[in-house]
């Protein structure tokens, strides 16, 4: 329909391509390449053409926008989940190497999501320059504008060679309730223009919903890297409990930056921003880890832009949609199911 071809034409369109058989002919050809020879890549093709005409299987909008392009710089994965990497991840010199992945992927066209639980709460002492902290959310205006100036374009009317359309940052970030800087994450959004180019999500443990239903006191912290300087930033990666559970559970620990009465108190003012303002997103960040069947060897604390899709750190999604209506067809005994189509 009109709607469709419209989509098609301005965002995935090439400059070769007449018609929507031209991309999918362009995206088979360049799936297939990889075969070693000749008689292989053409039998390859021909099937993902068949999988891809007609709607039957849909790709990743990165790979119907790259692949064939020639363009060496883009990416076939839609989205990717970061994290902050190494010794002393809350640094200056951890905050803006972790910037750098996020400008690449953007470059690439991917999509970016984050958790900036690492990043120590607004006042925080800034060891060395006798200063304080600006705070996570406020650094998160870091990553906010960098994606609006890499993905802006010329505005101008493309050359040869060059697409109709940019793909504009898509953003994730996430931030766990015992945060000191929850308030004012969760309140972001409520100052039009405010981290525009993100969706924020808070990871609710299990913890926290528990004191939620039981009207219980809820505290927010952070480690003591005052007291624990090296430990800090040998250590310190976001995950509190872990944190706390090597210092062997003692109170030193831990810095309490705040206790709410009842945990309600904080779950009543997310909900209040979601109905508002649409942000921020739950995700139940203890749950997510429980069915991973990866558990052992890894933790998730975020999702890609769009938040179907929970990813460890360096994760990736590779999207794609299947039409089930194309594989059925029926008769006398009823509907069935053509597997020869797979």
């Amino acid at each position: 329909n009109s709607f469709s071809e419209e989509t098609w034409f301005q965002k995935y369109k090439l400059e070769n391509d007449n018609c929507v058989e031209d991309t999918w002919r362009r995206v088979a050809r360049d799936l297939a390449s990889v075969e070693e020879t000749e008689a292989l890549q053409k039998q390859w093709a021909s099937k993902f053409y068949s999988a891809l005409e007609d709607f039957k299987f849909v790709p990743g909008g990165r790979i119907t926008s790259n692949a064939g392009s020639g363009l060496k710089g883009t990416t076939y994965i839609n989205c990717f989940v970061d994290g902050f990497i190494g010794k002393d991840q809350d640094s200056i010199e951890g905050i803006y190497s972790t910037l750098l992945r996020q400008a690449k992927i953007l470059k690439s066209e991917g999509g970016y999501g984050f958790c900036c639980d690492v990043m120590r709460p607004k006042g925080s002492a800034i060891t060395g320059i006798g200063n304080q902290s600006p705070g996570s959310v406020k650094l998160l205006e870091l990553w906010d504008k960098s994606s609006e100036i890499i993905t802006a374009g010329s505005g101008q009317k493309p050359k040869k060679g060059q697409k109709n359309f940019i793909r504009k940052g898509a953003q994730m970030v996430t931030m766990s309730c015992w945060h000191p800087d929850i308030v004012s994450f969760v309140e972001a959004k409520q100052t039009s223009g405010t981290l525009s180019k993100f969706n924020m999500s808070v990871l609710c443990t299990d913890g926290f919903m528990n004191a939620v239903n039981k009207e219980l006191p809820w505290q927010l912290r952070f480690p003591n890297y005052e007291k624990y300087p090296k430990e800090y930033e040998k250590e310190w990666d976001g995950n509190i409990d872990k944190w706390i559970t090597k210092r062997s559970g003692g109170p030193e620990s831990i810095v309490l930056h705040h206790e709410f009465e009842s945990a309600v108190e904080l779950w009543d003012l997310i909900m209040n921003n979601t109905y508002n303002r649409n942000e921020p997103g739950v995700l139940f960040v203890d749950h997510m880890n429980h069915m991973n069947n990866l558990y052992y060897c890894e933790t998730i604390a975020a999702t890609n832009p769009c938040g179907e899709q929970p990813l460890p750190p360096y994760g990736a999604c590779l999207l794609g949609s299947f039409n089930l209506t194309k594989y059925l067809y029926g008769d006398k005994n009823g509907w069935k199911f053509d597997y020869d189509l797979f």
